[in-house]
């Protein structure tokens, strides 16, 4: 503090007010085909409007789309906004390979001279338009001028499933003709490509003419000119496209490898939605899930599997025996594959657990807290899903739940409804982070301590900091404590961990210790027969 040596009165504040904010637990990170949008970009999707306005409609599981091949991604992402608001979208698509994706294209002319080419503004299906007719697609409609005064401009109107979306008047063409002013009408004549590009959200333009005039031979009609020959780039998808690349000269980071940026990222849960039966994908997909230690990742299995066929995948064993078994605290793999109406597409549609996984999440983390088991009755229930692949026995459920096996199954009672009936991790060794809840408490407590103290970094090693990082951990537990996620806990920071020499090597440590609330998942219950006569306090008194 400033030092004053004149008499007067002097103001110093001292804020010990720290405590540590709340945070989102539920935001996901989805990776996936799409039939638009921007690729290996990550896009921040809070409802349904925008996703399709982003990323295009699911495509359909049955027939799919010309470009063939199934996407899951979109119906992942409905899926989890019936529930969660906060959502990341990696599309990829097959850039290079035999479809690789590509805009729906047209070439405008006059008098057969090209002179604008039209591009959509993302690659994909989305703005092929089959016929000047069919309201699908984009088709882009030029006139002459809508001031028949003014020369070598057209009006230039963009359509999209049939509706008139956007208009530009009076604009030029051709190098020459930028930003020419028509003195006589006081008109801006504004060039194509300045007019359009940055504003239109449908369409990019590149001037074919390097001139200042437009050929003659287009009258007052409209000319109505149909954007084709676009391609999603989902069929040429490999693993690769999936777990993705950091670009060494640039830093462009694709696929998976765009989740690995945790700064700037800010996820709990992870997903390639229907993608994970490829080893490659589920080994990046939990890489990255355990590298940033602060996400969950949901594997989905193969469809078409028997209970025995699941355990299998998640083990390793059998038809999945090249494959290594799946073992982490950080991922948790539900079965089997659940069947919803698909509005968009009208038709029913199959589906990988995952979105459905995420979608209670959310829906769990709204009603209680990420230390809830997303499971059972309360928390659990697909209240929109129609059917699921196989109705499994007590028998069967014992076989993906028991024994060391990690299969959360997901089960069709007949009056209840279609239920997740299962909070494992994918972990082995038997211990507290082998439950989702419990994993998902910590992922909670360790981002929420490590935001939160991070205004200690570079302050004085001594007491006074310790007692302030104990200040500032408790409350999170006892907040965690008093909703039912920790039964005990102790915050130890003192002389006892913090020893002269890692004072010397400029290290603070904590030691935080706590007891989980374990799930009661197996409800025992005793009925004792007692003889007339008996009393009951007998037989209470434990």
């Amino acid at each position: 503090m400033a030092i004053q040596v004149s008499p007067g009165v002097v103001f110093t504040e001292i804020d010990l007010s720290q405590y540590a904010a709340r945070i989102s637990t539920s935001i996901v990170g989805l990776v996936g085909g799409a039939e638009k949008g921007p690729i290996n970009t990550p896009t921040y999707i809070t409802n349904e409007l925008q996703l399709v306005q982003t990323f295009g409609e699911p495509i359909s599981t049955v027939s799919g789309d010309s470009d063939s091949a199934v996407s899951y991604m979109s119906h992942a992402a409905l899926q989890y906004l019936r529930n969660g608001n906060q959502l990341w979208v990696v599309r990829v698509a097959d850039e290079d390979g035999g479809t690789p994706a590509a805009a729906a294209t047209v070439m405008l002319q006059a008098t057969a001279v090209d002179i604008l080419k039209v591009d959509a503004l993302t690659k994909g299906e989305w703005a092929n338009q089959a016929s000047a007719t069919s309201n699908e697609g984009i088709k882009v409609v030029t006139t002459d001028p809508s001031n028949s005064n003014v020369t070598n401009a057209k009006d230039i109107s963009i359509y999209f499933m049939g509706a008139l979306v956007e208009k530009y008047a009076n604009v030029t063409f051709g190098t020459a003709n930028e930003g020419v002013t028509n003195s006589e009408y006081n008109d801006l004549l504004t060039n194509a490509e300045d007019v359009i590009n940055g504003t239109s959200t449908y369409v990019t333009v590149t001037n074919q003419i390097s001139g200042s005039t437009v050929p003659d031979g287009t009258d007052a009609s409209p000319d109505t000119s149909l954007m084709t020959t676009g391609k999603n780039g989902i069929t040429g998808l490999v693993d690769a496209d999936y777990v993705g690349t950091i670009n060494v000269a640039t830093g462009a980071r694709s696929g998976l490898k765009v989740f690995e940026e945790v700064d700037t990222l800010d996820i709990n849960l992870i997903a390639v939605p229907g993608e994970t039966d490829a080893a490659a994908v589920r080994t990046a997909l939990l890489s990255t899930a355990e590298t940033r230690a602060d996400c969950l990742a949901v594997i989905d299995p193969p469809f078409g599997l028997t209970p025995a066929k699941a355990v299998d995948f998640a083990n390793g064993e059998g038809d999945y025996a090249a494959d290594s078994s799946i073992n982490s605290s950080y991922a948790a793999l539900y079965w089997p594959w659940v069947k919803y109406y698909d509005g968009y597409n009208q038709e029913n549609s199959w589906t990988p657990p995952s979105g459905w996984v995420l979608s209670q999440m959310a829906f769990n983390d709204r009603v209680a807290d990420p230390w809830q088991a997303p499971a059972g009755l309360n928390r659990g229930r697909l209240s929109s899903a129609l059917s699921i692949e196989l109705t499994t026995s007590l028998g069967e459920r014992e076989l993906l739940y028991g024994n060391g096996n990690v299969v959360n199954p997901i089960v069709d009672f007949a009056n209840d409804g279609i239920t997740i009936w299962g909070q494992k991790t994918t972990q082995r060794i038997a211990s507290a982070l082998d439950r989702v809840n419990v994993r998902r408490m910590m992922l909670y407590a360790e981002k929420v301590i490590a935001t939160s103290i991070r205004f200690l970094v570079f302050e004085p090693n001594d007491p006074i900091t310790w007692r302030r990082f104990i200040g500032v951990v408790t409350p999170v537990l006892e907040g965690i404590k008093a909703r039912r996620g920790i039964t005990k806990f102790q915050v130890i920071c003192d002389s006892s961990t913090n020893t002269e020499t890692l004072i010397n090597q400029n290290v603070m440590k904590g030691i935080i210790l706590i007891q989980p609330t374990k799930t009661a998942e197996v409800l025992s219950i005793d009925f004792t027969l007692l003889a007339t006569g008996a009393q009951f306090q007998e037989f209470t008194q434990n």
